[in-house]
């Protein structure tokens, strides 16, 4: 039986990954229209590595 606690922690693990993905695909957007790191990085509140990770991500192969 699932408590209103455990439903809680569902409900917020579920909106901070959300958030992640949505703040990835902002940041993969911002890439592509070729801004800066720096302004991304302010933007979105990502570290230097997710960003870097990101950028791994989207290179053409």
């Amino acid at each position: 039986m699932i408590t209103e606690r455990d439903y809680r922690n569902i409900l917020e693990t579920a909106r901070e990954n959300g958030f992640a993905a949505g703040k990835a695909e902002v940041a993969r957007t911002m890439l592509t229209m070729g801004l800066s790191d720096e302004v991304i990085l302010q933007a979105t509140g990502l570290s230097e590595a997710e960003l870097a990770g990101l950028k791994e991500d989207i290179q053409p192969s």
